[in-house]
C-alpha cells in the first residue's frame, strides 16, 4: 500500500495495534451511556473563544473586556495562569458596563496538577469560583494528567486522576461545574 505524500505514519492501521482497552470501551460505550445520568441541557460551547493565558491584573481584565466588546462569549482560563481574579473583574463590569450577562459568556476553568486528587479538587473550584465570582463554570477540566515530578504512568497519578475525576462529577451534580 503506497501512502499518500502528506501521510506522516509509518505503517497502515492495523488492528493490532489498537489497544484492547480502547476496543472494550467503544463495545461498551452504548452500556455505558445508558447508565450515565441525562445531561441536564443540551451543553453548547462557542466555536471561538479568547485564551487568558500569560495575561495578568489590567492587561487580563482588559483583553476580556475587549473581547466580549468584540463579540467573545467563551474565556479560556486556569488556576495555574493566576488570573481568574482579573477575569471575574472583567465579567463584572461587562455585566454593569456593557449588558453582557454572566450566563451569556461561556467560562473554563482548569484543575492543575497541584490540585489534583478529590479533596484538592473540590478545594481548586471553589477557589477558582470565588476568584471568578461566579456559582457556576461551564467547564472544568483536569488542566494536566499528572502531577510534577512523578511519571505519568505512576499509580499515584493514576489514582489522583480517578480522584480528580470523581470530584468533578461531584462538582457537576452540585451544579458548580
Amino acid at each position: 500500500m503506497k501512502r499518500p505524500p502528506h501521510c506522516t505514519h509509518r505503517a497502515p492501521f492495523r488492528i493490532q495495534q489498537v489497544p484492547l482497552s480502547a476496543l472494550l470501551l467503544l463495545l461498551l460505550l452504548p452500556t455505558l451511556r445508558s447508565m450515565a445520568a441525562p445531561p441536564p441541557a443540551l451543553l453548547r460551547i462557542p466555536r471561538i473563544g479568547l485564551g487568558t493565558f500569560q495575561l495578568k491584573g489590567d492587561v487580563a481584565k482588559g483583553a476580556v473586556l475587549e473581547g466580549l466588546k468584540q463579540g467573545f462569549r467563551l474565556v479560556d482560563t486556569a488556576r495555574v495562569y493566576r488570573n481568574e481574579e482579573s477575569i471575574g473583574e472583567a465579567l463584572k463590569e461587562a455585566e454593569e458596563k456593557l449588558g453582557i450577562r454572566r450566563e451569556e459568556v461561556f467560562v473554563t476553568s482548569k484543575i492543575g496538577p497541584g490540585d489534583q486528587g478529590y479533596d484538592k479538587a473540590i478545594a481548586a473550584c471553589e477557589e477558582s469560583l470565588r476568584l471568578l465570582g461566579t456559582d457556576y463554570l461551564d467547564l472544568l477540566l483536569i488542566h494536566w494528567p499528572g502531577q510534577a515530578k512523578i511519571p505519568s504512568d505512576s499509580p499515584t497519578n493514576r489514582d489522583a486522576r480517578q480522584e480528580s475525576w470523581r470530584a468533578l462529577e461531584h462538582l457537576l451534580e452540585a451544579g458548580r461545574g
